[in-house]
């Protein structure tokens, strides 16, 4: 993995967030509950982004979509909506476009023999999961603006 931390950028309200800070709140988002009040919309962003991601990063995009099972803790189009908080819009989406592509897909393999079906949706999973760019360092980069740019939406740190 990159560094998380990234390169300190400026920040409208002033000096830019530290290393120590920035580290602080991305290692909560990381954490499997998300352990701030309700209200702090850049934690729930960075939060739901960082869980989605990991998915991706073990199971492609296609295959995260597949085996999602947290609709109703992180439905969709919440996380589409983090990315876009981050200032990620294209990346939120590919990952609305990928999932349209995935209901069609899934309701395409049903009428094709399974050996068929199967060859589909290994090209389909090299495809989808190709357009998924998005590495931990541009994620940092995007979280470390906004807790620079809107550090009121993170909770205060202990």
């Amino acid at each position: 993995m990159n560094d998380p931390v990234g390169s300190s950028v400026g920040s409208v309200f002033g000096s830019p967030v530290s290393d120590e800070r920035f580290e602080a709140i991305w290692n909560r988002a990381r954490q499997p509950q998300l352990t701030t009040a309700p209200g702090y919309d850049g934690d729930a962003a960075l939060h739901l982004a960082l869980t989605f991601h990991g998915m991706v990063m073990n199971a492609g995009l296609l295959g995260t979509l597949d085996a999602y099972e947290d609709e109703l803790n992180y439905p969709l189009p919440w996380v589409a909506q983090a990315y876009r908080a981050l200032a990620l819009p294209i990346t939120a989406a590919l990952i609305e476009q990928a999932q349209r592509e995935h209901q069609q897909l899934v309701a395409e393999l049903t009428a094709l023999p399974e050996q068929q079906a199967a060859a589909r949706w290994d090209e389909a999973e090299v495809r989808i999961d190709a357009t998924y760019t998005i590495d931990d360092a541009a994620l940092a980069r995007a979280a470390r603006s906004l807790v620079n740019e809107a550090p009121h939406t993170f909770a205060p740190l202990p």
